[in-house]
């Protein structure tokens, strides 16, 4: 072999060594290198709580990071279905694709109403209400055969799930009053009818209208019971009044 041979065949093996090192470098530039500082990226995370599952996880895919949901636990003034806390939180750093655990929030926790018609006091049923995260609310005195002063009615009814600081509404004892004669109401016009069987503690029961012949507008025409049955406080009184 000439020298002038063996010098081409040199030129052919350094040129085919820098093409070689060319597309070795293209291949680190275009794979290899994006892999490794994608790897090494880190991503800011965002914050998320007071949002629902559903707007965490859109928040999140846009920054290729996953949600995990890792408890549901109740919590007063939150509404349900909303993050209360997030791990990692909002603005640590961290790499791709990593899972942020959150807590989903259930609401109010809710409340039972206890059973107050028991025989117990007044005073006693409203620490029982109070005990049970509740308040108390309107304290109606109704006849009853009971003790005075006990509990016979309330609203809620025992067992309802309420929400906390819900008002309990009682019904008390009054005791059992005597029997009377029911009023006389036909002639008289509504407003003074039903203002005469409140000051009696008596209700107004069935309201019925009715034309009649030369009768003025809104005077009652008829009444069950009749004026002077015998009735007790408490008792309705169903009524017929001029259209």
């Amino acid at each position: 072999m000439t020298l002038k041979d063996l010098g081409r065949e040199a030129l052919l093996l350094g040129a085919g060594a820098v093409l070689a090192a060319l597309v070795v470098g293209l291949i680190l530039d275009l794979l290899i290198m994006p892999m490794v500082t994608r790897q090494g990226m880190q991503i800011e995370v965002p914050d998320v709580s007071g949002k629902t599952a559903t707007e965490a996880q859109a928040i999140l895919a846009q920054k290729r990071l996953k949600l995990h949901v890792e408890e549901e636990r109740w919590s007063p003034g939150v509404p349900d279905g909303h993050i209360l806390l997030q791990r990692p939180g909002p603005a640590t750093r961290v790499k791709e694709g990593r899972t942020i655990y959150v807590s989903i929030s259930r609401g109010d926790k809710p409340f039972t109403v206890p059973d107050l018609t028991t025989g117990m006091s007044l005073r006693e049923a409203r620490f029982r209400v109070e005990q049970a995260g509740l308040v108390l609310g309107q304290v109606e005195e109704i006849p009853s055969e009971a003790l005075v002063g006990t509990v016979v009615g309330q609203r809620p009814e025992p067992g309802t799930q309420v929400s906390r600081g819900s008002a309990v509404n009682l019904q008390v004892s009054r005791g059992s009053a005597p029997p009377f004669p029911a009023p006389g109401l036909v002639g008289s016009d509504t407003e003074t009818a039903f203002a005469r069987l409140d000051s009696l503690g008596l209700s107004v029961g069935h309201v019925e209208y009715r034309e009649e012949a030369g009768a003025q507008k809104d005077k009652v025409l008829e009444q069950k019971p009749e004026a002077g049955v015998q009735v007790r406080a408490g008792d309705k009184i169903d009524l017929i009044i001029s259209e």
